[in-house]
């Protein structure tokens, strides 16, 4: 049996158009830093706050 990719699975370029194709449908989130916090863990931590969109959830990104 030949290993052959599926019609209907994404490809490299379905990944490169994807944030064209969904750009009015998200909101462009922040990424979050807490100086304090870095210092008390001594590294550089960031959030990106994608619980910010709109479903109210990291995965309505994902999903669209």
């Amino acid at each position: 049996m030949a290993d052959t990719p599926r019609q209907d699975s994404p490809d490299i370029e379905d990944s490169h158009r994807a944030p064209a194709r969904i750009r009015h449908q998200v909101r462009v989130t922040p990424v979050l830093n807490d100086p304090e916090l870095d210092e008390y863990l001594a590294c550089r931590l960031y959030s990106k706050c994608e619980n910010l969109q709109r479903a109210g959830a990291f995965t309505f990104r994902g999903a669209s």
